[in-house]
C-alpha cells in the first residue's frame, strides 16, 4: 500500500499504463509518472529502481496483477497479462468496505454545512457501492449546532487557507463590540465547543490571532503577499491548554484542584487535560496536578465543576475563581 501521495500518484499511472493498449518500457514508465508528479507537485523519481519496485509491488498486494514483460529488440515493455485488469475495478473486501462506511460517516457531519453541498452527491454515490443500507446519521451521532451562526464561512475560508490567500476581514469581538478589519494570513481551522475559529498571523500585531466564526461579519480576499507557516506547528499549538486562547507570551503552569469523590471517577475517565495526574488521594477525593495555560476556557471548566472542585494552587487561580463565585453568587441575592 501506497504510504504518502507521490507513491499514490505513481501507483495511478502505472495502473492507467499498463491496463492500456500500448506497452511502455521501464524508462517509459517513469517518464509517466514524473510528469504526473510535477504537476501535483512533486518531486520526480531519478531512479527506474523505484518504478521496478512499485511494479513488484503492485503483484504482492493485487494477486490478479499480473504484469507482463515482453521483449522486442533490445526493449522490454510492460503490461497487464489481463488488459480488462485494473486495481481500481478490484471488488471492495470487508475491511474496505468498514473503512469507508467510517469515512462517509465522518463525512456526513459536513453534509448540510453551506460550501458542502457536494457532499449530498458524493454519500448518496459511495452508499450502493459500499452496501450502506442504513441511514449514517441514524446510527452515528455528532455533538453540533444547527443554529452555529458563521458556519457559512467554513467552506471559504478553508479554500482560502489551501489558495494561501491573504484575507481581509470585517470583525466584532465579544468584549470589544466596534467593527475592526484585520488582515489575516489565514493558517489552520480548529473547532472547540461546537464552534469554530480561524488562525493566522495578523499584519497589525504580527502574531497569531484566533478569529471566532461566529464573530466574522465578512471576509474579502486582497492582493497581499502570503506569509506562509514557518513558525507554527498546530498539531502541537494547543497542548499546553484548554480551549484555543492563549497570547505568544504565554506558557504553561501547574494547577492543583481538590475534586470530590462524586466527581472523581467522571475526571479520570475523561480527564480535564492531558497532563492531568493524580498528587495525592484521601477518603474524601483527590488532588489532582495540571500543566496548562491560563485562559478563559480552563476557568469556565474549573467553574462548571460546581461545587465538586476546589482550586488549591495557584493563588491568581484562587482568587479568580472566587471572584467569579462570588459575582454569581450576587446574581441571586
Amino acid at each position: 500500500m501506497p504510504t504518502n501521495k507521490g507513491a499514490l500518484i505513481r501507483r495511478q499511472v502505472l495502473d492507467r499504463c499498463l491496463s492500456s493498449s500500448r506497452n511502455y518500457t521501464l524508462h517509459e514508465l517513469m517518464e509517466k509518472c514524473n510528469f504526473a508528479l510535477v504537476e501535483h507537485g512533486f518531486r520526480e523519481v531519478t531512479s527506474e529502481n523505484t518504478i521496478r519496485t512499485d511494479l513488484f509491488e503492485l503483484e504482492a498486494q493485487y494477486t490478479q496483477a499480473e504484469i507482463v514483460p515482453i521483449r522486442k529488440g533490445r526493449n522490454i515493455y510492460y503490461h497487464y497479462k489481463d488488459p480488462d485488469f485494473s486495481i481500481y475495478k478490484i471488488p471492495l473486501t470487508d475491511d474496505e468496505i468498514l473503512g469507508l462506511t467510517q469515512a462517509v460517516s465522518v463525512l456526513s457531519r459536513f453534509d448540510g454545512m453551506p460550501g458542502f453541498e457536494w457532499l449530498d452527491s458524493l454519500i448518496k454515490r459511495f452508499k450502493p457501492s459500499i452496501n450502506i443500507d442504513t441511514d449514517i446519521k441514524s446510527i452515528v451521532g455528532f455533538d453540533e449546532n444547527p443554529d452555529l451562526k458563521g458556519k457559512e464561512h467554513f467552506a471559504p475560508l478553508l479554500k482560502s487557507i489551501l489558495g494561501r490567500q491573504v484575507l481581509i476581514v470585517r470583525y466584532c469581538g465579544y468584549r470589544n463590540l466596534q467593527e475592526t478589519n484585520v488582515i489575516i494570513h489565514p493558517y489552520f481551522i480548529k473547532e472547540y465547543n461546537n464552534r469554530w475559529f480561524l488562525l493566522g498571523p495578523n499584519d497589525e500585531l504580527d502574531k497569531i490571532t484566533i478569529l471566532a466564526f461566529d464573530r466574522i461579519l465578512e471576509f474579502t480576499p486582497i492582493v497581499k503577499t502570503y506569509k506562509p507557516n514557518t513558525s507554527v506547528d498546530f498539531s502541537s499549538f494547543f497542548n499546553d491548554m484548554i480551549g484555543v486562547s492563549r497570547s505568544p507570551e504565554d506558557t504553561p503552569q501547574e494547577v492543583r484542584l481538590f475534586i470530590s469523590n462524586s466527581q472523581l471517577p467522571y475526571i479520570l475517565s475523561k480527564p480535564l487535560h492531558h497532563s492531568q495526574r493524580i498528587v495525592e488521594k484521601s477518603e474524601n477525593g483527590a488532588i489532582l496536578s495540571l500543566n496548562v495555560i491560563f485562559n478563559y476556557e480552563l476557568e469556565r471548566e474549573i467553574l462548571s465543576l460546581g461545587d465538586y472542585v476546589k482550586v488549591l494552587y495557584p493563588t491568581e487561580l484562587v482568587n479568580k475563581i472566587k471572584s467569579r463565585i462570588s459575582k454569581a453568587n450576587n446574581l441571586y441575592q
